[in-house]
């Protein structure tokens, strides 16, 4: 082999390393299940840096793995009472958006802003006669005014292995 078939063999061989290094340390592939969906550019999560100045963070698998046992020890704790047994089952029957951000003493939450259903909205003009849309929750933060145990957060601390106590939405009034 010849010294420019040598440097050729050479130079592949860094490119395919350097390949293999950047596809595998860039950060790893977060599974989510179809119900769920990580916000990290919403409206909310800039709202959150606004108004708190808390920042954004990329969870990993490793810290989806923490939440789910803190929800696991919530459920043990009760904080799930309102839920339909098994109540494991019952919250994964619900849309769940996670929001990660920093709080002020530095530490990793991910919110959860749990949903049973996902909402009809309408045309953002009165005069646009298009029908009503369902709500794009993968992009947008679900928040509604009532709704009873259908609405409901819990902020999990991934850090601290800890959670703050679930907020359900109260129910409607009734109409007069």
């Amino acid at each position: 082999m010849g010294k420019y078939q040598k440097e050729l063999v050479m130079r592949i061989k860094f490119i395919i390393t350097t390949l293999f290094i950047l596809l595998f340390s860039c950060g790893e592939l977060v599974q989510l299940d179809e119900g769920e969906v990580i916000l990290l550019d919403s409206e909310y999560n800039q709202w959150l840096e606004k108004e708190y100045g808390y920042k954004s963070w990329q969870p990993k698998q490793d810290n989806l793995a923490v939440l789910e046992k803190v929800v696991d020890r919530a459920i043990e704790g009760g904080e799930f009472y309102f839920l339909h047994k098994p109540q494991k089952k019952s919250i994964d029957s619900f849309y769940r958006q996670y929001v990660p951000y920093i709080n002020a003493q530095n530490q990793r939450i991910i919110r959860i802003n749990a949903f049973c259903e996902v909402l009809d909205v309408p045309p953002v003009s009165p005069e646009d006669n298009s029908p009503f849309k369902k709500m794009d929750w993968k992009n947008q933060y679900v928040e509604v005014e009532d709704g009873g145990s259908c609405y409901w957060r819990m902020d999990v601390n991934i850090d601290k292995m800890t959670y703050k106590p679930i907020a359900i939405n109260e129910p409607a009034p009734p109409r007069k």
